[in-house]
């Protein structure tokens, strides 16, 4: 890791203890405020926006090494979006609150839109049914990343109506949005038409899935060297090690993925049809890895208190935002088909 991923690294270890990160899950609560306000005046919120603005202006491939580090910490998401989604949407369109994201005057969210859930007016207008969203406390604009398009809304808008859900990946501030007829402050294009932003924020999301399994693998490895069977560590077993070999090569096609995506990105050379297949892949096999996890630790990996289930939660949550494996595979041949 770079010297900043490693100072990250280090700050989220103090501020996110592995035990709130428990206990944020039980309650399903928010991250505190005191965090909230470390991390913005770390810069967190101004990751990609440029210096002249109040941001760290980093290049892709620093972003989504800071990503896979937040993933690693469990850093709740929607400071990921605020960071990668609406201070650059904002910014891209010169709004003026680009700036109140960047310095923490203003939060928010995202989520990801299906086809079948948003319908635009010919006045401009969007409506969205039923759509998962995770915010900040106190958010006032979400971001919607369709194939097509990606847009902020303000949630002040009395088109909008927000209704708390009790989420898989709980502690991650989920709700349903519904949209009726609101006019967004941004549209810009979506990540299938070579959209920036919205591919940023993806490849992020998936940065972030790539540091829950690295730190899923690093603990099953520990496990397996401590853990004594027969008189033997479990990692003297052959069928541990075929399985955390396993886990490891899934781990290393995740990190090449989106490493070629960062790559693609900064030569401003976005291929749709790739990220389409990362959209499958990484989320694919992360949540492979979350389940040998769990087989490598038998017994414990199923315990709240052990905490495995909160890096697999968080990847069954992602893969399900996308449209689930099958969704993201047929995407990822549609796109590859439109190539041809």
């Amino acid at each position: 890791m770079s010297e900043l991923a490693v100072a990250f690294d280090q700050a989220l270890e103090e501020l996110l203890p592995f035990s709130e990160a428990l206990d944020r899950a039980g309650e399903n609560g928010s991250v505190p405020s005191g965090v909230r306000e470390e991390l913005l005046a770390m810069g967190w919120n101004g990751l990609v926006a440029p210096e002249e603005a109040g941001g760290l202006g980093l290049v892709t491939t620093e972003v989504i090494e800071m990503c896979a580090v937040a993933g690693r910490r469990l850093l709740p998401v929607a400071l990921l979006d605020e960071a990668l989604l609406l201070a650059p949407s904002l910014g891209a369109a010169g709004s003026s609150a680009a700036e109140a994201v960047v310095g923490g005057r203003a939060s928010g969210g995202a989520g990801y839109v299906a086809d079948a859930s948003a319908t635009w007016g010919s006045d401009g207008t969007l409506s969205v049914s039923g759509v998962g969203v995770r915010l900040s406390p106190q958010a006032q604009l979400v971001g919607l990343v369709h194939p097509q398009w990606s847009a902020v809304i303000p949630l002040g808008d009395p088109g909008v109506r927000l209704e708390r859900a009790d989420a898989l990946d709980r502690g991650q501030g989920v709700h349903l949005l519904t949209v009726t007829d609101v006019e967004p402050d941004v549209v810009l294009e979506g990540w299938m038409n070579g959209g920036g932003v919205a591919a940023g924020w993806l490849a992020g999301l998936l940065a972030d899935l790539v540091g829950g399994a690295d730190q899923v693998l690093s603990m099953s490895v520990s496990h397996a060297r401590e853990r004594q069977q027969f008189g033997r560590p479990l990692i003297r077993f052959q069928a541990v090690t075929h399985l955390l070999a396993e886990m490891k090569a899934r781990l290393e096609l995740m990190r090449s993925a989106v490493a070629r995506l960062a790559f693609l990105m900064t030569e401003d050379a976005l291929d749709p049809g790739f990220l389409a297949a990362a959209l499958w892949s990484v989320p694919a096999y992360a949540r492979q890895v979350c389940e040998s996890a769990i087989q490598v630790h038998g017994g414990i990996g199923f315990t709240w208190e052990y905490g495995l289930h909160l890096y697999y939660r968080r990847v069954l949550s992602v893969q399900s935002m996308l449209g689930g494996s099958l969704d993201t595979a047929s995407q990822a041949g549609r796109a590859y088909l439109k190539e041809d």
